[in-house]
């Protein structure tokens, strides 16, 4: 519009504009604003607009519209294809532009039909995956209509299994750790070297560990839910993988200051004459090693909340946290296991193990540890190998 009437402001429009009793609930048809701009024209003013689709949807409209501002006396300026109703000519080629706009919509519309027609021809569906198989949502059908049994007794079907295998595994874990490794290794712990020095970075490397797995996966449990939060968030104008790669960075740090803590508690707290010896000889391999373990325990954590059902995550979660520490050498040196070898060899599966030793050689070097070339390698692959993996993961679940 080319001019207001005297007087008019922003919050004289506000007042008058019919859609703010009830906004964005307009039917479709209904155009507010168009509406409230047609009543605040006057006599000689001039309504501008960009293109004639943004003006209007249809023929009839616009030829209702025209004849309308013409009665009027307001004139109509189309940007864009340079047409001004002050003129002959103008007036003219509003006429046949307005059917060839037309034509140009309908024509896109058939061919968007004709695009979803033949993708669902190919067994192609837009929108999400189904959450259910066929035989899931058979299942679930069938439960309904029977009427026999509530969500909670559904539940408690898959409860008890989940219940069982950590009341027996959690036992069988500890037993086979305290009575089993332990005694078999003996002197291996480290003779003259006190316990509190053998535990010192198994515990830093646990809660390392411990803490940037939850901050994963306690946020993205909420996220994957039923609520489905995480939608809202990849709407941010990033790409998918890089809202996994901040979750990981982010964990990776809280994971670090959490394990800050376990120093002065093992400082503190031992027995007379048993603290904690700790010498570090070279700070910048002392720094990588826990940047790796931190990102490793991160991807790992990410790649954990995106694979295990949110119903079943917790108690899972519990269990693979107390497998990892038992076996993970936080109570004993990797190197003491020479006595038991399968033992020693099953472990190297285990995360936990390579951030335990990489902590130990830097922390406690007097004591034995796994070589440096061995535990950077496996960190430094495995964090590459799992953030892969776990990003990949999450870009297809949030997608989905």
């Amino acid at each position: 519009m080319a001019r207001l009437p005297p007087g008019l402001n922003r919050r004289a429009c506000r007042g008058r504009a019919p859609s703010q009793e009830n906004p964005g609930r307009h039917t479709r048809g209904q155009r507010p604003k168009l509406d409230l701009v047609m009543q605040l024209l006057r006599e000689g003013d001039t309504l501008k607009a960009t293109r004639l689709d943004r003006l209007s949807r249809s023929v009839l409209h616009l030829v209702a519209l025209g004849a309308d501002l013409r009665e009027r006396g307001i004139g109509l300026h189309v940007i864009e294809q340079g047409i001004d109703t002050a003129t002959t000519e103008g007036r003219a080629m509003l006429g046949m532009l307005s059917v060839l706009a037309e034509v140009q919509r309908e024509l896109i519309v058939a061919h968007s039909n004709g695009g979803l027609a033949s993708a669902r021809a190919r067994g192609r569906v837009g929108g999400r995956r189904p959450g259910l198989t066929d035989d899931q949502a058979t299942l679930a059908q069938r439960l309904y209509d029977e009427r026999e049994k509530t969500v909670q007794c559904q539940r408690s079907r898959s409860e008890p299994i989940s219940s069982k295998m950590i009341v027996g595994l959690q036992p069988l874990l500890f037993t086979f750790a305290f009575a089993y490794v332990m005694p078999s290794i003996g002197s291996g712990l480290g003779g003259a070297t006190s316990f509190s020095t053998i535990l010192l970075p198994g515990l830093i490397a646990s809660t390392l560990t411990l803490q940037s797995i939850m901050s994963v996966t306690g946020p993205l449990s909420a996220e994957l839910g039923p609520g489905r939060e995480i939608t809202d968030r990849a709407l941010a104008p990033l790409p998918v993988w890089a809202l996994g790669l901040q979750k990981i960075t982010s964990s990776a740090i809280f994971g670090l200051v959490s394990s800050l803590v376990v120093v002065p508690i093992v400082w503190l707290v031992h027995a007379p004459g048993a603290a904690p010896q700790a010498e570090v000889g070279n700070w910048p391999l002392l720094v990588i090693t826990l940047v790796l373990s931190a990102l490793l325990a991160s991807t790992l954590g990410l790649l954990l909340g995106t694979a295990i059902d949110a119903s079943a995550f917790g108690a899972l979660l519990g269990l693979l946290l107390v497998a990892a520490t038992m076996l993970g050498c936080v109570y004993y040196p990797w190197t003491a296991l020479d006595s038991i070898g399968w033992v020693q060899v099953l472990t190297l599966i285990n995360p936990l193990v390579y951030m335990s030793e990489g902590l130990r050689a830097n922390l406690t070097p007097a004591t034995g540890h796994m070589p440096t070339w061995a535990y950077l390698t496996a960190l430094t692959v495995g964090t590459a190998a799992l953030g892969y993996l776990a990003l990949r993961r999450f870009t297809r679940r949030v997608r989905t």
